[in-house]
């Protein structure tokens, strides 16, 4: 896949609105005695087809994962009733699909089904095409699909699971062939359906996406409600006023109103699903001119810029209760709490490190900034670029207007590093992937640390490869490649009534199938 297409992927991925929508009746029930959920929510989706979209979790309703992700970070059965690697070395990953299972149309859920989906999200060359480098396919039969890889890849439950959003959320074989239909239908096996003539997709204040019980859906008994719509509200207040005034039941809350809905006495649901920092993505020798020294090519640079940031301060000045400094990159698999407060704020410590490296007065670089992310983007930032400048390092601050200016930016070379919030946490793997290793997305122009790609090639055949990815994490902390900030919380608020609103260890938006009422 592209690099520009990949990058857009590691920057929508990141960004906070991750979301879904609301429809407006004051009313919890339609005319008929139905039973509706209304939910309000901060982004919409252009299109329903998830092999060329960005998904959050409100498509796990019509389109129920392979695998899913339980709370705690583990894998069980969904879709596959039972799945793992086959042999050694991380190649080859056998599912066994449950029996008596249909997609939404009335097809049968079977292994050419489900073979047909994984070459089309493949060859689709969607964002996320890239988390499977698939060689070919197997189906033994009628319920069994063996998937050949052409590298090892130890995180492939992850990537078919309902968190990861993407490979694992089979479409029938008519939305396969005919994938213009899947922008505005679905084609899943999943408890609700969407009604095409009462969506209107988009990002803009007022999308709606409108959600029906699927009477084809294998268990009847997990259905909730007849009807889920969603609704965007893109400004954080009125998100707020219409849970107050009873228009929605429940909606995605932001860091900005969440001291107001406590103060307003709605149940508010919150944890810490992301992080912000400061990503060093050019740390090659010479600076985008090709004859300049790179300062942040000098470990002991990118260390003083960790010393120089007073984590605390920020947090309080913005944010206030609603993040945890850390000095360390977090992902779902290579948490090492023992690096969490690596590095102190220490302006003397900084200055001397700077001194050493042969920069006593400091330097200047030219960073662009997420700008569109609101809170945590600009105003972020410039608070960590004030720090700095404590130290005689100045950041010449270039702002974005939306994901694809930023994206446009990053590709034109001119940026050596950016403001950049990560959202939900993902593994290690795919960490390195995004962010560290060698001519990766977020890491050019001769950015590479040998011993780091030594340890995610040991880890990609290793039976546990856990010990591994903390090894790579303490690595990334001591040798400074990202300037972490902190841990972010993320929101939800619940009218009195609504249960099932809660996180997982990997994402922000909860997980929709399990939200009930009273």
């Amino acid at each position: 896949m592209s690099r520009k297409r990949s990058i857009a992927a590691a920057a929508a991925a990141l960004a906070i609105a991750t979301g879904a929508l609301t429809a407006c009746s004051a009313d919890p029930s339609t005319s008929d005695g139905k039973s509706v959920l209304r939910v309000g929510v901060n982004s919409g989706e252009a299109t329903l087809n998830p092999a060329i979209n960005l998904v959050g979790r409100l498509q796990d309703l019509s389109n129920e994962s392979l695998i899913h992700e339980t709370d705690d970070g583990t894998f069980e059965p969904l879709l596959a009733s039972e799945f793992g690697y086959v042999g050694t070395g991380n190649t080859d990953f056998r599912l066994k699909l449950r029996d008596n299972v249909q997609f939404s149309d009335g097809t049968p859920l079977n292994a050419a089904a489900v073979k047909g989906w994984l070459q089309y999200y493949h060859d689709a060359n969607g964002p996320l095409a890239n988390g499977l480098d698939i060689k070919s396919i197997d189906t033994p039969d009628d319920l069994t699909v063996v998937i050949h890889l052409n590298a090892p890849n130890p995180i492939v439950p992850w990537v078919l699971s309902d968190i990861a959003g993407g490979y694992g959320l089979v479409s029938a074989p008519a939305g396969v062939a005919n994938p213009t239909l899947l922008s505005t239908q679905t084609f899943g096996v999943g408890p609700y359906v969407i009604d095409p003539s009462r969506t209107v997709s988009g990002a803009e204040d007022g999308a709606t996406y409108v959600f029906l019980r699927n009477d084809k859906y294998y268990d009847q008994s997990r259905i909730h409600f007849d009807e889920i719509d969603f609704t965007v509200y893109t400004q954080p207040s009125t998100m707020l006023a219409a849970v107050q005034s009873g228009q929605l039941d429940l909606a995605q809350g932001d860091i900005s109103t969440n001291d107001a809905a406590q103060s307003a006495g709605l149940n508010v649901v919150g944890a810490d699903t992301g992080w912000i920092g400061f990503l060093m993505m050019d740390r090659g020798p010479f600076l985008p001119d090709g004859s300049t020294v790179n300062p942040l090519h000098d470990v002991r640079v990118r260390q003083a810029l960790n010393y120089a940031v007073d984590r605390d301060a920020i947090i309080s000045g913005i944010i206030k209760t609603s993040g945890t400094a850390t000095s360390q990159a977090p992902t779902t698999d290579g948490v090492d709490p023992a690096y969490d407060n690596y590095y102190p704020y220490d302006l003397a410590k900084a200055k001397q490190l700077l001194a050493d490296a042969g920069y006593p007065n400091g330097f200047t670089l030219k960073v662009t900034s997420q700008s569109y992310i609101g809170t945590l983007g600009d105003p972020v930032l410039q608070a960590f670029a004030d720090d700095l400048s404590d130290v005689g390092v100045k950041l010449e601050i270039n702002t974005t207007s939306s994901v694809t200016d930023f994206v446009d930016k990053i590709f034109s070379g001119d940026w050596v590093a950016t403001g950049f919030l990560q959202q939900p946490y993902v593994p290690m793997y795919q960490f390195y992937g995004y962010y560290t290793g060698k001519d990766k997305i977020l890491s050019q122009n001769g950015s590479d640390d040998p011993e780091l790609d030594t340890l995610y090639e040991q880890a990609l055949t290793a039976a546990d490869p856990g010990p591994i990815w903390r090894q790579m994490s303490d690595r990334n902390v001591e040798q400074a490649f990202i300037v972490p900030l902190f841990r972010f919380k993320s929101y939800w608020y619940l009218q009195n009534g609504i249960g099932g609103v809660h996180f997982s260890s990997s994402t922000a938006y909860p997980d929709p199938r399990e939200w009930t009422r009273g």
